[in-house]
């Protein structure tokens, strides 16, 4: 039985992360406010289809649903800006 070792070699500097650019992040927050809208319109309107083919109501669920979506996503929308709005008012002096 033979044994080997292994040597592990590193690089002799290692390169930090390079941070997001200020675009970057602008178009991350602004993409996140999409996926929040979408997916709280969609997810909540799919419950409410649902509740509809279950019990045979046909749009009174599905109309409750997409209002709920919608007072979610602007619930959302709003905390996510008013937390943009402490970043931009705590970077300026």
């Amino acid at each position: 039985m033979s044994v080997h070792r292994v040597r592990l070699v590193l690089p002799a500097e290692h390169k930090p992360r390079r941070a997001v650019p200020p675009i970057g992040k602008e178009l991350l927050t602004y993409a996140n406010m999409g996926m929040t809208i979408a997916v709280a319109l969609v997810g909540c309107g799919a419950v409410g289809w649902w509740v509809d083919r279950q019990l045979g109501t046909s749009p009174i669920a599905l109309l409750s649903g997409l209002g709920v979506g919608c007072a979610v996503a602007m619930r959302e929308i709003w905390k996510l800006l008013r937390k943009l709005n402490h970043k931009s008012e705590g970077s300026h002096p």
